[in-house]
């Protein structure tokens, strides 16, 4: 286990506070907890033999953030962030994260999106 298997561990749950804190708006004590849970995931610690889907895996909730910004502020810097990330994760060349991770964000933007049209917020 070198060097860069920690440091995308560390970032997955570093990731994971971020999304639960700033774009949920959950406690602190929630948010580490998530976050410390994401970590240790069996999903996550499965990878560690295969350190490109680990640091793959270890960019979903950055990029869950990222999307909640992007229909939060309707910046276009968020998205811009949003694709520069992504490409990130493509350099990985883990296909099969890369497509689970397109999934949830499109989900998760399907979701934002109804959430707004119910609230009578949407900006399309």
């Amino acid at each position: 286990m070198g060097y860069s298997t920690i440091l995308n561990i560390m970032l997955a749950g570093l990731f994971t506070f971020l999304f639960l804190r700033k774009s949920l708006h959950i406690n602190v004590a929630g948010a580490i907890t998530g976050g410390l849970v994401f970590m240790f995931s069996g999903p996550l610690l499965l990878e560690l033999i295969h350190p490109s889907l680990l640091g793959a895996m270890a960019f979903l909730p950055l990029l869950l953030f990222l999307t909640h910004k992007v229909f939060e502020t309707g910046e276009g810097r968020w998205a811009v962030f949003f694709g520069l990330v992504l490409a990130s994760q493509m350099l990985t060349g883990a296909v099969q994260i890369i497509a689970h991770t397109l999934f949830m964000t499109g989900a998760y933007a399907l979701l934002l999106l109804w959430l707004s049209w119910r609230e009578g917020k949407t900006r399309l």
